[in-house]
């Protein structure tokens, strides 16, 4: 059985400022007036169990908020997983999620969807959309290598395209 919004509205408030679900009721380790779940470490995604089950605080934000279970992925608009404020969260295709992220810790060009070719001694570009490659070309410089990655990361994406 799946948990309602009144289900949740009954075990939880929602902090609408700093976007956390807070313990109504003391009861299975909570203590009334807590902040609901944990961190995880890597992600820094709040985790919540509610009947046996974990889910991510945000997507039960959005089920507090609007009383349905989101359709498919949730974007952090501000690219902060864990601000969870619902002004914060829009329904996002996983591509449209993908497009959103930061530029990786391990990128070494300074800039995303950028990357040194050694064999051809060029800068690349490349972005990905459902799955599709898209190769955008090789440049003398990274910042000309961006800027296609830019231009093809507005076009696919729009308002979802985050270009740092």
């Amino acid at each position: 059985m799946s948990l309602t919004a009144e289900e949740l509205r009954n075990l939880f408030y929602y902090d609408q400022e700093n976007g956390l679900l807070i313990c109504k009721n003391g009861s299975k380790g909570r203590r009334t007036n807590d902040i609901a779940g944990h961190l995880e470490r890597r992600t820094r995604r709040r985790r919540i169990y509610v009947n046996g089950r974990r889910h991510f605080c945000y997507r039960l934000v959005w089920l507090y908020v609007t009383g349905e279970w989101p359709e498919g992925a949730i974007d952090h608009i501000n690219g902060n997983q864990g601000d969870d404020r619902f002004e914060n969260l829009r329904i996002a295709t996983r591509s449209e999620n993908q497009a959103n992220i930061r530029r990786p810790k391990h990128n070494t060009s300074g800039f995303k969807g950028v990357s040194w070719s050694e064999s051809r001694r060029k800068w690349c570009a490349g972005i990905k959309k459902d799955g599709k490659s898209f190769n955008l070309g090789r440049f003398d410089s990274a910042e000309e290598a961006h800027a296609a990655y830019v231009a093809k990361a507005h076009e696919l994406f729009g308002e979802y395209a985050r270009a740092a």
